[in-house]
């Protein structure tokens, strides 16, 4: 009688995992190729398709600094077969624009945070500035005279560097570019002095001299530069600007399928190949649960809103 009841489970507990899923699941990530989001997407597809039995596709919805991407999860059947892999910019896009069509607060449900990946404050190897304390000092012994590249307004380099900026109560100006390419290039060449940039996107200007880093964002020291001190460190310690992933699904998707695909998707960033398949591409693999991604959620659209209003950064 045992025997037959555990095999009755397993077979109801196959048929209910069968229901579940009856068609492709999409993956909408509102970032290009080579980003964070979706590094982290095809990474897992494959993965998740097979714990989950049904193919795993990845779309990359690119535009509107990632709203278009973030507007097509939120308008998809919420049934789950469709999740959204974004970065923290989905936090700071409401305190950009004041008229998005879709909103973090009622039009998603968190599925839980996946990774994070490390900003780094660089400058110039000319300037004389070989920490953060440095920098600061600088930017308070000339007033509005340095300047900082972003890959452009909105982006998380841009609001995070604008935070930085607050805390220390410094004045730097901003200089947008059209991407992180030419950014890092014209911060290599002297054109700009300074910026926060992911840390696996400069360590070979670094390790060439073309670059230097003073300080890295984060609790804890960069496993690539443990050498590098913290903001934290440097006594900046109201800076919390994790340049995270997180997976959300439309608001009404059923919570045990929103909570299925939250232990899919944490059990396979559990894994050390996974892990370490990420490591190597700059990720860190942080997964937590949707209470977790829930509260940073709202924690970062007020950080954002406020960030964005004491810099007088105007609002499309």
């Amino acid at each position: 009688m045992k025997r037959f009841l555990i095999a009755a489970w397993l077979l109801m507990s196959g048929s209910a995992s069968a229901q579940t899923f009856v068609r492709p699941l999409t993956i909408i990530v509102p970032t290009s190729t080579s980003t964070g989001g979706d590094i982290i997407s095809r990474e897992l597809a494959p993965r998740l398709s097979k714990s989950i039995g049904q193919p795993v596709v990845v779309e990359n919805r690119v535009g509107a600094s990632g709203s278009i991407g973030i507007a097509a999860a939120a308008g998809a059947p919420p049934d789950g077969h469709t999740i959204l892999i974004t970065p923290n910019t989905i936090t700071m896009l409401p305190a950009l624009h004041k008229n998005l069509t879709w909103s973090v607060a009622t039009d998603f449900r968190p599925i839980g945070k996946l990774a994070v990946l490390v900003l780094t404050l660089i400058v110039n190897p000319s300037l004389p500035a070989n920490s953060a304390a440095d920098l600061i000092a600088l930017a308070k012994a000339r007033p509005g005279k340095l300047n900082y590249a972003s890959p452009g307004n909105g982006t998380p380099q841009h609001l995070g560097f604008e935070l930085l900026k607050q805390v220390a109560g410094i004045e730097v100006a901003h200089v947008p570019y059209k991407g992180s390419s030419g950014a890092i290039t014209d911060l290599v060449s002297g054109q700009v002095q300074a910026g926060l940039f992911a840390v696996q996107s400069i360590l070979p200007l670094v390790k060439a001299g073309r670059i230097r880093i003073l300080a890295t964002v984060g609790e804890k020291r960069s496993p690539w530069t443990p050498d590098i001190p913290t903001l934290r460190e440097a006594g900046l310690g109201d800076i919390d600007m994790d340049a995270w992933l997180g997976a959300l699904a439309p608001k009404n998707t059923p919570q045990d399928i929103a909570n299925r695909l939250g232990q899919e998707l944490a059990n396979l960033l559990a894994n050390e190949e996974v892990k370490e398949a990420l490591f190597l591409k700059g990720i860190i693999a942080t997964p937590s649960g949707a209470d977790v991604m829930g509260k940073l959620l709202q924690d970062d659209l007020a950080k954002w809103q406020s960030v964005v209003k004491r810099a007088g950064i105007a609002a499309d």
